[in-house]
C-alpha cells in the first residue's frame, strides 16, 4: 500500500485492508482445500508419532511419504492442529 497525501486516507485505506485480511482468513479456514491439508497433516503427524513411540532407540524418525524433512518434533502438539 502506498502512502497518499492525507494521513486520514492512509489510516483508512490501512483499516479497511486490515478487516478485509481478516476476512479472507476466516473465510480461507473453511475452504475444502485448507480441511484436507489439515487432515494430511494430521495424518502425518499420527504416523510420525507412533513410529517414533515404537523405535525410541533408533534416532529420529522422518516421514517418507514425500515431505522434506518432517519430524515428530517440529510439531507442537496434537491440540495445535
Amino acid at each position: 500500500m502506498e502512502f497518499t497525501s492525507t494521513p486520514a486516507k492512509s489510516r483508512l485505506l490501512f483499516a479497511g485492508n486490515a478487516i478485509l485480511e481478516g476476512i479472507r482468513e476466516k473465510n480461507k479456514k473453511w475452504t475444502w482445500q485448507y480441511f484436507a491439508q489439515r487432515r494430511d497433516d494430521r495424518n502425518a503427524y499420527v504416523d510420525l508419532f507412533q513410529k517414533k513411540q515404537l523405535s525410541p532407540l533408533v534416532g529420529p524418525v522422518s516421514s517418507s511419504q514425500g515431505h522434506s524433512s518432517v519430524n515428530v518434533d517440529d510439531f507442537i502438539g496434537p491440540a495445535t492442529l
